[in-house]
């Protein structure tokens, strides 16, 4: 559960309120289940972890570790713990917003509005130059499509850069090859809290004067 924090910021003041105590310097909570288990939810400033004892032995629950066919019982237990921790999601932390604040810098710099051109995807926006060509993409994917060993989806911006500036900064943390688009001359970028809008801002306009100012060669998107 470390990785909640890519996509969501926390409010410490709210978890002493919701039940955490604090104990050495680490914010906990602990949820009974059922009659034999509890779950015990740690936050440490740097992470935030969930597991599962038995209330009898005091020792960890193994079988909530078990991801491919848990079993009816465990199954149960994980949907227990699930909604406890977007209840804890709720209340005691924010949603990332520089998705927001990406659209927002758009519409302001370039009076370009965000567009939805994929029927039934509500989610996915396009920026396109007045010629209707693509400078941006904003999607919602999972993490995992990125290569990244998580169960979360986050948010991305794909923007047209140099192929000699796509190669200095692709680092598999913050910029990636780009998703579902041409690798040499698209770049995707992880919209969460490790990345700022004011490092994202020379890119997205690089990007749109790559695709306004010059003629394309070829297809690139």
């Amino acid at each position: 559960m470390a990785d909640v924090f890519d996509e969501y910021k926390i409010k410490k003041e709210n978890l002493l309120d919701y039940g955490f105590t604090l104990k050495d310097e680490a914010y906990v909570l602990e949820k009974v289940l059922d009659d034999s288990l509890y779950v015990r939810f740690t936050f440490t400033g740097s992470s935030f972890k969930m597991e599962v004892y038995d209330r009898e032995t005091q020792e960890v629950y193994l079988p909530f570790q078990v991801e491919n066919n848990p079993g009816a019982y465990v199954s149960m237990i994980k949907e227990e713990v699930e909604k406890i921790k977007k209840d804890i999601l709720v209340h005691c932390f924010e949603a990332n917003t520089l998705r927001q604040e990406v659209i927002s810098y758009v519409n302001e710099t370039y009076q370009v509005e965000v567009s939805y051109p994929f029927e039934d995807d509500t989610v996915s926006g396009t920026f396109k130059n007045t010629k209707g060509k693509w400078f941006g993409l904003l999607m919602k994917i999972p993490y995992r499509s990125l290569g990244v060993n998580s169960t979360l989806v986050v948010d991305i911006l794909n923007i047209k850069l140099d192929p000699d500036s796509i190669k200095e900064l692709i680092d598999h943390k913050h910029y990636f090859p780009a998703y579902h688009m041409n690798k040499k001359y698209w770049i995707t970028i992880l919209l969460n809290k490790n990345i700022t809008l004011e490092k994202i801002k020379p890119l997205i306009d690089e990007s749109y004067h790559l695709v306004t100012d010059k003629k394309e060669k070829k297809k690139t998107c």
